[in-house]
């Protein structure tokens, strides 16, 4: 499950929860920029070899937007982080990597690199 942390609503962070069978929360990650900004996600999907892979938005509100791809492991601890990254429409390739499709198609590696 994906989500906004609405601790503080003017300053989000993006959070990833893991749930069993019956809802409980196994597990839960956030992920920001830093503590003073306002980050959302657009999209995520299940990365290969377990994990998540999310596309979100650094500085919503607060800055200068950040797009960005944050891969996970499957307890959600990042794995890497790439800015510049980012948008809609995420989905795994056939090689192993991940593709973006918005107003533009970006093709990256199983590491994130374009």
């Amino acid at each position: 499950m994906l989500m906004d942390d609405m601790t503080n609503p003017s300053l989000r962070d993006i959070a990833l929860m893991k749930l069993d069978s019956v809802g409980n929360i196994v597990w839960k990650k956030t992920y920001a920029n830093t503590s003073a900004t306002d980050d959302s996600w657009n999209y995520a999907i299940e990365a290969y070899n377990g994990g998540y892979l999310v596309s979100g938005v650094l500085n919503v509100n607060t800055g200068t937007p950040i797009s960005v791809w944050i891969r996970t492991d499957s307890y959600g601890d990042t794995l890497w982080v790439k800015k510049g990254l980012g948008g809609h429409n995420l989905t795994k390739t056939v090689d192993g990597g991940y593709a973006e499709v918005s107003l533009n198609l970006m093709k990256t590696d199983s590491f994130g690199n374009i």
